[in-house]
């Protein structure tokens, strides 16, 4: 029998990963952009084209095979309404998935969502310090912060821009739980 780590280790990719779906080169795992409670998100790399972000399941120690099922079910849940809200400026856009099917062969270690790459960094690195960000831990005390416009422009630009997102996603009949972190803006 595994342990928990080990079944950790078995959910994780690696830098240089190669996933592939039914003899078709879906991309090769650059590196790990970050992770959160439910999802590790992944740099991949097609044979051609741009680099996109690849949304997994995170692997955790502490869950159970059926606390595993739920998060993957929601990950699962995740793919209509993706694709439902369609293209806009202000959202990482779903641009596929790779499920796993019976019949299917794939190096994939479970459902994946292809999403675009955003390179401006997240809400959280901008409000911490570098170093703070380094560590992962925040501290608020970064460039949105300390720049002398900080309490007008780049905030109420940044509280525009949610409001616009949420607007598009709100449009479509989705309904968000507002409780976006930092980290995740």
């Amino acid at each position: 029998s595994t342990t928990a780590e080990e079944r950790t280790r078995e959910r994780e990719y690696t830098d240089g990963y190669e996933i592939e779906h039914n003899g078709q080169h879906i991309c090769t795992i650059v590196r790990r952009l970050g992770k959160g409670a439910m999802g590790t998100v992944y740099l991949g790399q097609p044979s051609h084209g741009l680099q996109f972000a690849v949304k997994a399941l995170s692997a955790h120690t502490e869950k159970s095979a059926a606390d595993i099922a739920e998060m993957e079910g929601q990950l699962a849940r995740e793919v209509p309404i993706a694709f439902a809200l369609g293209r806009h400026a202000l959202i990482a856009t779903v641009i596929g998935v790779d499920v796993i099917l019976p019949d299917s062969k794939t190096t994939a270690k479970g459902l994946l969502l292809l999403c675009d790459k955003i390179d401006c960094g997240d809400l959280e690195g901008a409000m911490s310090s570098k170093e703070a960000v380094r560590i992962q831990k925040p501290d608020y005390a970064g460039s949105l912060w300390s720049e002398p416009s900080a309490t007008t422009w780049p905030l109420a630009s940044i509280t525009l821009q949610i409001f616009i997102g949420f607007t598009h996603v709100h449009e479509r009949g989705v309904l968000h739980q507002v409780r976006s972190q930092p980290e995740q803006i």
